[in-house]
């Protein structure tokens, strides 16, 4: 039988798969050129790609891996992200602040810092944009999608009811099988998402020293294009690779660090069309 009902709390902004930026191969070759990979033991920086469809395990585990290596002095986080589950996304953002205890860490944001991206941005020390990046989208939302499917037994196919039984009001918001919610059900949905939409303020107006009411005032899930993103303090610097490492090296007060990079062949992959 097929999922009739589906609710999941996301903080993301709804792209095309050809949203991903074009940065990427230039950020690709560039960091090739500029930077040589060794493994002797000197100052390092650790660059992390922090990109859609990267799983948020082989992120933590990159990011667990630079805090704990003495070499490394600071982490460039590369950002292109229109976010996603806010739990686990938060969970990442939490690493990014417990490591910067010890260790500076500058986010550069290559292409989108939206909603969850954008959560962990503002974790980072300092946040460098490029021109047209987009950033911000400081929402929450949740879906809820229904199906209707026929049950095929053999080459017979039959409409089935399913009528399931619970002990509490709430017990069965989630359920599969649910495909309307009452009233009060609805209610408590909405007074979830505006809780963790104040969380969400509050998170961003600690990260960034702004003031909480006057994010309230900007906020509701926009976008905003690198340049205005700075002028409401969103983002510290428009720039690109080569001003986010020197503004690491600045912070770790080392000159000319070496790179360890957290995947060594550094490559993008197109996603596979269908």
């Amino acid at each position: 039988m097929s999922r009739i009902a589906l609710l999941t709390l996301v903080l993301s902004l709804i792209l095309p798969v050809n949203a991903v930026s074009d940065q990427k191969d230039m950020i690709t070759e560039i960091a090739f050129d500029h930077v040589q990979l060794n493994d002797e033991t000197k100052a390092k920086i650790a660059v992390i790609e922090m990109e859609h469809g990267k799983p948020l395990k082989k992120m933590g585990q990159e990011l667990i891996q630079a805090a704990k290596d003495k070499n490394i002095r600071g982490i460039l986080l590369i950002i292109d992200c229109p976010g996603g589950d806010a739990a686990r996304f938060s969970s990442i953002h939490d690493l990014i602040k417990k490591i910067k205890k010890t260790k500076p860490i500058v986010g550069l944001v290559v292409g989108y810092a939206a909603s969850g991206g954008y959560m962990w941005a503002s974790a980072t020390d300092y946040i460098i944009a490029s021109s047209f990046a987009h950033v911000g989208s400081i929402g929450v939302s949740m879906t809820k999608e229904t199906y209707k499917k026929m049950r095929r037994t053999g080459n017979v196919e039959a409409e089935v009811d399913i009528e399931m039984f619970f002990a509490g009001e709430f017990k069965d918001l989630f359920c599969d099988y649910r495909s309307k919610l009452t009233n009060s059900q609805r209610q408590f949905i909405e007074a979830t998402l505006e809780k963790h939409y104040q969380l969400f303020l509050q998170m961003v107006a600690e990260n960034r020293g702004l003031d909480l009411n006057e994010c309230k005032k900007w906020a509701e899930g926009k976008l905003f294009l690198a340049p205005e993103a700075l002028s409401l303090g969103l983002i510290d610097e428009i720039g690109t690779l080569f001003e986010a490492e020197q503004k690491l090296i600045e912070l770790i007060n080392i000159r000319n660090p070496m790179c360890a990079f957290s995947d060594l062949d550094y490559t993008f992959e197109e996603p596979q069309k269908n």
